[in-house]
């Protein structure tokens, strides 16, 4: 005996409202949460451009801002800044450059009561070598991604 074979209806015989399309950026604006994103994602990239200057130059273009998180200290909404690091060594400069960093970010009024330095899993950054980051200077002085 063989099975019966049911039919589906078409989806073209059963009308479905279809949404009006807006642009992106519309929505993006409409939706709270999108622009709180929006927002926080401003607010990271404003306090890596404020701190770019204070970096050592081989190591600008591998440092890429990140999350950011608000924590109220004191009576006074202030950021807890991640930023992203291409290795160990890298987050480790950063790391003693901090005050400096902070100062930098207070002065410019971009409250920010932490930094942390998160170091990027192997394989997310691009791989450098001699030929495509020819500034010895790089290399010499423990900044280099490690080489798998």
């Amino acid at each position: 005996m063989r099975a019966q074979r049911h039919e589906l209806p078409l989806l073209d015989s059963c009308p479905m409202p279809r949404p009006d399309p807006r642009p992106l950026a519309e929505i993006a604006q409409a939706t709270g949460l999108l622009a709180q994103l929006r927002h926080r994602m401003a607010q990271s990239q404003a306090r890596l451009a404020c701190i770019l200057p204070l970096l050592p130059a081989p190591l600008r273009p591998h440092v890429q801002a990140a999350s950011i998180d608000w924590v109220e200290i004191n009576g006074q909404e202030s950021a807890v800044w991640h930023v992203l690091c291409p290795n160990a060594p890298a987050a480790a400069k950063l790391r003693q450059l901090q005050p400096r960093l902070l100062a930098q970010l207070q002065a410019q009024g971009l409250a920010t009561h932490e930094l942390r330095f998160v170091v990027e899993p192997k394989g997310v950054f691009r791989r450098l070598s001699r030929q495509s980051c020819p500034s010895s200077s790089f290399f010499d002085t423990g900044f280099a991604p490690t080489q798998t």
